[in-house]
């Protein structure tokens, strides 16, 4: 359970670097595999919240919610809540994911 929370907050980490905003009808398929588990979800922008749902494979379903550095939501039929990791750049810097345990 740790593995996936961690996993899902490194996913919305790399996500809220890079803005999308998108009606829900239009929202893209966003797609990462991480230690053998394909996640698939949506990112929606809503106000000043942000919209994570989709699923993982194998897994169950998730929907995250991120708000004002707090994430919020249910990740494989647990409710989950969380400070969404910050992201760091200095300018001309490149963003590298980086794994922590």
């Amino acid at each position: 359970m740790k593995k996936t929370i961690t996993t899902l907050a490194l996913a919305v980490a790399a996500t809220v670097a890079s803005p999308v905003f998108a009606k829900a009808e239009l929202a893209p398929k966003l797609q990462f595999d991480h230690e053998g588990v394909t996640y698939t979800y949506t990112k929606t922008q809503v106000g000043e919240s942000t919209i994570y749902k989709g699923y993982a494979s194998p897994g169950d379903a998730f929907y995250l919610v991120a708000r004002k550095g707090q994430v919020t939501g249910k990740a494989n039929g647990v409710a989950v809540s969380f400070r969404a990791p910050t992201v760091e750049m200095s300018a001309g810097a490149k963003m590298i994911p980086l794994a922590s345990r």
